[in-house]
């Protein structure tokens, strides 16, 4: 009796199932004890095969967790092109450079495959660089930004990352778009990267501008017009360009306007869309220029000048104009505002621009500009009367005789003159062309009441002024950040970035997560708090090109800094 209470048998569910198997496998129903022992042998049957269905459950659970938790690629698969701009520094020269890097990387399945990139700084030129799959790798950060590992092994003599890996912080905007920024002690620098698209062989007009510095280390600025009129040819016609060099009072070109090109050649493009622009100038004192590019698309191609007559080290970025290609007019653009930001330097050193350019029917210019060297600053001045321009059939848009006040310090920028280069779809480059400065950058058609709010993927560069309080020592603190921001009111309010500061004989190299942002508005614009390498909440002016789009200019004496902030869905959190 107790041996069949023991075995007394349990209805779970399924139990019906368990004693038809029981049946088809010991035959009909016995009696009396044998029944009780039958009794105790299905349930011995039935939680033996429970706990068989059981482990199989457990088992499929664990799979189908598994499955459930393994996190998708990073990144889609396809090419992307990358770029960055910045500066670096040479322990063994102990000298600091711009650089400049554009390229492009394949990725299937989450992992690089291949690519290959172009680098240039003052100390040397590297063409055309594997990126190799081995020592590459994609991340996810903490903090949520992704990174990227690039490796060519390149230690020297140019210095390409650490031990010849690039590390490259970076924040989605989309699934395939993002602002990255450099994350290594090698150097410190901002940009884009983007899925390719299309690349095809280089053809119409484009838009273009590169910066950086002359053989001499003074800041040099070009931009202008290329027309590809023949296959892989460029006869000159519809072609000009403006190239400034006055800041270079040893033996500089200066300030060269309005200049041609003799026939000139452009490659067709390789397996990542590299393609390079040999331009010679008509005139002669002006050095064969070689541009290498790697497109996105065609209508944008990031450039890296290398090795050429011009002996530069600049880097920039090309915009097709496709069917605008010599049509445009002053009715280009009267009506229109662009908002402009730029960077290059003066007889101080470093120095940016920023500005909103308002473009009107009577051939008039007026707006805003905001300037920065760390000896002045212009936070908001107004532009005054007097300012011109003038639109020629290759889309090159002279402003002349521009002067700007600001009305608190009374400080004025000015009498400044810009070529402006059109694409015909709300891209302009710009470069300055006057004695005061030399700088370059990109113009952005403006959208009216536009204001900022939501999230927003940010980037930002600058140079901090650090004065040691011992020595008393003032030095330059250059650096890159990259992370995330959300905006109301038109401003920055809350958010973090990637920072990395440059390591130099001044400054040690720090790479820092996460650094929170905090911004405000006041009675004079905005500040911000956290952003770049100093510690004080900063004043800066905002420059809204449209609800997915805007970008601040530090207007402070406490540092340089220029931010970008591009609305975001492609958030890894």
């Amino acid at each position: 009796m107790n041996r069949a209470r023991t075995c007394a048998p349990v209805r779970p569910f399924g139990s019906t199932l368990l004693a038809s198997h029981a049946v088809l496998r010991y035959g009909s129903v016995p009696r009396g004890e044998d029944r009780r022992r039958w009794r105790c042998r299905i349930t011995s049957c039935r939680l033996a095969l429970l706990l068989t269905v059981a482990f199989l459950i457990a088992l499929l659970a664990a799979c189908g967790s598994s499955k459930s938790t393994t996190q998708a690629p990073l990144l889609p698969d396809g090419t992307y092109v990358f770029h960055l701009a910045g500066e670096d520094y040479h322990p063994s020269t102990q000298n600091s450079s711009p650089f400049f890097v554009s390229g492009a990387f394949t990725v299937a399945g989450g992992v690089i495959t291949q690519g290959e990139e172009d680098f240039a700084d003052y100390e040397g030129v590297a063409s055309a660089l594997p990126i190799q799959s081995l020592g590459s790798s994609i991340s996810l950060t903490s903090d949520g930004n992704l990174q990227i590992k690039l490796y060519t092994g390149m230690s020297g003599p140019v210095i390409l990352g650490v031990s010849g890996t690039q590390t490259i912080n970076v924040s989605l905007v989309s699934s395939t778009s993002a602002r990255i920024a450099e994350f290594d002690a090698s150097a410190m620098g901002t940009g884009t990267m983007d899925l390719q698209s299309s690349p095809a062989a280089p053809s119409g007009g484009y838009a273009f501008f590169v910066a950086g510095l002359d053989n001499n280390t003074f800041p040099l600025a070009v931009g202008g017009i290329v027309n590809v009129d023949g296959s892989g040819t460029i006869s000159g016609n519809g072609s000009v360009f403006d190239l400034n060099d006055g800041q270079n009072t040893k033996n500089g070109l200066g300030v060269q306007t309005a200049q041609l090109f003799s026939p000139s050649t452009v490659s067709a493009p390789d397996s990542f869309g590299r393609v390079i622009f040999t331009l010679t100038p008509s005139n002669t004192s002006i050095g064969q220029i070689m541009l290498v590019g790697y497109e996105v698309n065609s209508a944008t191609i990031h450039l890296v000048e290398i090795r050429d007559g011009l002996l530069g080290a600049m880097g920039g970025t090309a915009f097709g104009q496709g069917s605008n290609t010599g049509n445009f007019s002053n009715n280009s653009i009267s009506g229109f505002t662009y908002a402009a930001g730029a960077r290059g330097g003066d007889a101080v050193g470093r120095a940016q621009l920023a500005g909103a350019l308002a473009f009107n029917s009577d051939g008039s210019v007026t707006g805003q500009v905001s300037f920065n060297d760390l000896a002045t600053q212009i936070a908001s001045g107004s532009i005054a009367a007097g300012a011109t321009y003038s639109v020629d059939p290759t889309g090159r848009v002279t402003v002349s005789s521009l002067t700007a006040t600001d009305p608190t310090s009374g400080k004025t920028y000015g009498p400044a003159a810009f070529q402006l280069y059109l694409d015909g779809s709300g891209d302009a480059p710009i470069v300055s062309m006057y004695t005061g400065d030399a700088t370059g950058g990109i113009g952005f058609q403006q959208t009216a009441g536009a204001s900022l709010s939501g999230s927003y993927a940010i980037s930002a560069i600058g140079a901090a002024s650090v004065t040691n309080p011992t020595t008393g020592i003032t030095s330059i603190y250059p650096w890159g950040a990259v992370g995330q921001a959300s905006a109301g009111n038109g401003g920055l309010a809350t958010g973090f970035t990637d920072l990395d500061v440059l390591a130099n004989p001044q400054a040690a190299g720090t790479q820092t997560p996460a650094v929170s942002l905090a911004g405000a508005q006041n009675n004079t614009g905005y500040t911000i708090a956290g952003l770049g390498y100093a510690s004080t909440a900063n004043q800066y002016t905002y420059y809204v090109i449209d609800s997915n789009r805007g970008f601040a200019i530090e207007t402070d004496a406490v540092q340089l800094s220029e931010a970008f902030a591009q609305a975001s869905t492609g958030s890894t959190k």
